[in-house]
Order: C-alpha cells, then structure tokens, then sequence
C-alpha cells in the first residue's frame, strides 16, 4: 500500500514557490531527490503538423533556472529506488498551462500508516506559508493509482460507492468545471481533509458539519491549522462516516451502490 496527498486551490502560488514546497518536502521525510522532468510545448517542424507536449529531464537546479525564468510551470520531481515501480515518490504539481488545472500531487510508496503523520506534519507546515483551499490525505495501492486519483484521470477511486468521472467534471481547465469540492461539497472523506470555512457550513444530517462531526467522536476529531480545519477520521470508521455524508448530498463524487435483485425463475 502506498500514501497520497492532493493539494487544490494554489492558483496564485507561484511555480518558484511550489518547487521550493517539493524540496522542502523531500529533506522532510528523508527521501533523496534522484530526477526532476518539466512539461514544454514543441512547435511543430512543418506547417501540416500539430504542436506537440515533451517532458523534459533536467537537474533539480535547471529546473529551478527554468521555472524562475518562466520557461516551465508544470514539473514533476522524482525520488526514484531500484525496486520502485514506476518511481519510490514525487512531487508534481499541474497548471492550466497544459488542459490540466491547479493542483498539486505527492505520494510515496511507503505505507500509509507509517507516512501519515510525516505528510500531516508536512501540509500543517506549508499552511503556514502558501495559500490553498482544500486537501486529502489518502490511502492507496500504487503510487502511479495516487497521481492518477488526486486529478481525477483514468477513473481512479477508492472507494466502491465513488464515481470515477464526477471529480474530474467539476475541476477547471479541461472540463471547465465549476469547483464545488473547493465550497459547497466535499469530493469524498479521507483519513485526513484540510477544509476551509465554506466547507464547515456543509450540512449533514440538516446540521452544518462541524456540528455533526462534533456530536460523535466516532466521527473524528477537527483541529485548526493556519486558518484552515484539519479533519482526521480514523480508518475504522471511514465507510460510515462517507455514508452519512453521502447520503446527505455533502459528497461530489458519492454514487450509491445499486442493490442487486435476484432473476425470478421461470
């Protein structure tokens, strides 16, 4: 099993920022920097030709260079061992430059019960720093699963009452989507949720949801970070606490599983 983090809302974070973010995230957890890749537009050699996307290879410090220069924005950095597939961990983070939309995904092939209080500890940090306005800690099978779920591509869920494409309908750039997950709704509930205040007026149950989590300790426990509300839910009670909020249109992307009935017999 592996661990993910999804950060969305950093539209005025600057590319300089987020990579300084990245390194900052790997000198955390301990984890060698081992390739860094930028995404670049090369125009096309005859008119008759469609512009194509490369992803470029450089070092850590070129790519500093280039981002600061303005000649990347969207950039992956890799921390990469012999067994890994496809890669031990990294740090991406997407503009709308490229169809994408803002967000930024890190994950790591270690296992979430021993990473989640590193990658806690992490985003309790750069709140203090940068400006964001919703993330999800979650667990995951592979890390590649982790890049995939936290854009919302190649209908990635984790959860059997999930719909693979309502995330990704509701983000900007491709899709133009109109961002609910970032007010009104939650994408879905995970051990761990930054939410903002807009989020905390979300009602469950016809109370708002600081309400509802507070009545029951089952449901979790709220802490705030840097004007934001750290919601962590113990793992255990995960399934129930999506259920009830689910059912009560708090979650973008809840799809309730279908009961199946039995043929009836000739």
């Amino acid at each position: 099993m592996s661990i993910g983090l999804a950060i969305y809302g950093v539209d005025d974070v600057s590319p300089v920022a987020v990579f300084e973010m990245a390194l900052r995230f790997f000198e955390k957890l301990n984890y060698s920097v081992t390739a860094a890749a930028f995404h670049k537009r090369i125009a096309p050699q005859r008119t008759a030709d469609a512009e194509s996307l490369d992803l470029v290879e450089v070092e850590p410090d070129e790519l500093r260079t280039a981002l600061t220069a303005g000649e990347a924005t969207d950039f992956r950095i890799y921390s990469e061992t012999g067994h890994s597939d496809p890669w031990f961990s990294s740090f991406g983070y997407t503009t709308e430059n490229f169809g994408n939309f803002f967000c930024i995904d890190v994950q790591s092939e270690e296992c979430f019960e021993a990473a989640q209080d590193k990658f806690t500890c992490f985003v309790d940090e750069i709140a203090q720093q940068v400006n964001f306005t919703y993330a999800i800690i979650y667990n995951v099978e592979k890390v590649s699963d982790a890049v995939w779920y936290a854009r919302g591509d190649n209908m990635r869920t984790l959860f059997p009452f999930e719909s693979p494409v309502a995330f990704s309908h509701d983000t900007p750039g491709l899709y133009e989507g109109e961002r609910t997950y970032e007010k009104t709704k939650l994408r879905m509930v995970y051990p761990v949720n930054y939410l903002n205040k807009h989020h905390m007026s979300i009602r469950v149950d016809g109370i708002p949801l600081s309400d509802w989590i507070a009545m029951n300790p089952e449901r979790g426990t709220l802490m705030s970070v840097s004007g934001k509300i750290r919601w962590t839910v113990p793992e255990s009670a995960l399934l129930e606490v999506n259920k009830s909020c689910g059912e009560s249109g708090a979650l973008l992307a809840w799809m309730p599983q279908k009961t199946k009935t039995r043929a009836k017999l000739p």
